[in-house]
């Protein structure tokens, strides 16, 4: 070995470097293991700690093999964890992931919340909107919400969709028993027995609106015949009796 590697190799540097027997003025990074050339002057070796292994401190002691040694067990260790940048990553991927998921719920509710949106509106838009509105109404969104319960959607949609049902089914169970709202339905023109998702309902209001009928004829005609007057009719005397054309009523 030459005088000018002996003389260099005197320096608290050479704690972190072998040189390469082989090759002249080229030494081994004993960190990463990179060739690097010293020539007469370890400067440049130097330079190499300072930049890539900014965590050396050069001692001016004997204790600069013990502060390799510190210095590879931190590298070994960053090796096996993760790096921040990859921390990083992985923490971005996950919230990216996160988001999308997020973007699909608010697509699957905006389908699922459009049904209850159109009837809002369209009572909301009504100057007076009517008792016979009511059934159909509710019986038209109960069946939307089976069909939309049978297609595929996310687990949040699903409950969503299966707490919708549970509302309408708890609060408007047995719509079609009231007496006002199914009289008001089977009247409408627009429904009649149709809106009715109960047929027997639809019969019993039929039946309702008959009998009512039926009772209002009855009842007029009773005060129509208490009101009757005896009809006077004129006759006319200058004609024969035999002739006349009233004798049928006499």
């Amino acid at each position: 070995m030459s005088s000018s590697i002996k003389r260099a190799k005197t320096s608290e540097i050479w704690n972190y470097f072998t040189p390469i027997p082989s090759e002249n003025f080229i030494a081994n990074c004993n960190i990463c293991k990179r060739k690097l050339s010293f020539k007469t002057t370890n400067s440049n070796l130097k330079k190499h700690l300072t930049s890539n292994h900014p965590t050396i401190a050069l001692p001016s002691s004997t204790k600069g093999h013990q502060n390799l040694q510190r210095h590879q067990e931190q590298e070994q260790q960053q090796q096996q964890d993760p790096q921040p940048s990859q921390q990083q990553a992985l923490t971005d991927v996950s919230d990216s992931t996160e988001i999308a998921e997020e973007w699909n719920l608010c697509r699957e509710l905006t389908t699922i919340l459009q049904p209850l949106e159109k009837v809002t509106k369209l009572i909301s838009t009504e100057q007076f909107p009517s008792a016979s509105l009511v059934i159909p109404l509710v019986n038209g969104l109960i069946d939307v919400y089976k069909k939309l319960f049978n297609k595929t959607f996310t687990k949040d949609a699903e409950n969503v969709i299966g707490k919708i049902q549970f509302g309408l089914q708890s609060r408007f169970e047995h719509i079609e028993v009231s007496n006002t709202l199914s009289l008001s339905t089977f009247l409408d023109p627009r429904f009649k027995m149709i809106g009715f998702a109960n047929q027997n309902c639809a019969e019993n209001a039929k039946k309702k609106v008959i009998s009512g009928v039926a009772n209002f004829i009855e009842s007029q005609s009773r005060e129509d015949v208490g009101n009757t007057k005896e009809m006077n009719i004129p006759i006319d005397d200058d004609v024969d009796d035999d002739l006349s054309i009233w004798n049928l009523f006499k």
